[in-house]
């Protein structure tokens, strides 16, 4: 168990496992009208990441990507009682050899303010929680496990994006 009380299936312990690295902040995405469908939550986290991506490389850098080598983040998307889905997510800063070097600093303090302002401007939804500063591994640790607490071999609901490739894990399903 960890300090959440969480006891983890094997598949989301191994994906913790894998997929621990140095994570920066933990973040609660929330939607202001009623969205149910995976497919739906699949299409905005693709555009957030790619927002994302583009300010630390360019807009047309992603042609050039040949290895996912940099996590951005990983999550798991959950349903409300009343059916409704809301996604947790754990997120890195962009690597030290971003592309637009110039603009690195700012991203990189600001990722958080980044990915929360387009998520209410641009996509016009909401989040839950103040993006919580993850300060050592085992609050990294337990944020990501927070994040999969319901993955399992019936309930394929997590994602991994990168920074340095347009492909992903997606969520298949959310049953919980």
């Amino acid at each position: 168990m960890n300090r959440y009380g969480l006891k983890l299936s094997k598949i989301a312990s191994a994906l913790a496992k894998e997929y621990f690295t140095d994570y920066k902040w933990f973040i609660t995405l929330t939607y202001k009208h009623d969205v149910r469908t995976v497919e739906r939550v699949r299409r905005d986290l693709k555009t957030l990441a790619k927002h994302l991506r583009e300010r630390a490389y360019g807009k047309h850098s992603a042609k050039y990507f040949k290895s996912s080598n940099h996590i951005m983040m990983v999550g798991g998307i959950e349903r409300h009682a009343d059916d409704r889905i809301h996604i947790h997510l754990v997120l890195t800063k962009p690597p030290a050899e971003a592309k637009k070097a110039e603009l690195y600093e700012n991203l990189s303090a600001n990722t958080d303010e980044f990915l929360i302002d387009y998520w209410e401007q641009v996509k016009n939804n909401s989040y839950q929680n103040k993006p919580e500063d993850l300060m050592d591994s085992s609050d990294q640790r337990s944020s990501l496990e927070y994040c999969l607490k319901y993955t399992d071999k019936h309930n394929a609901n997590f994602f991994i994006m990168h920074w340095d490739s347009p492909k992903f894990v997606s969520p298949i399903e959310c049953k919980r």
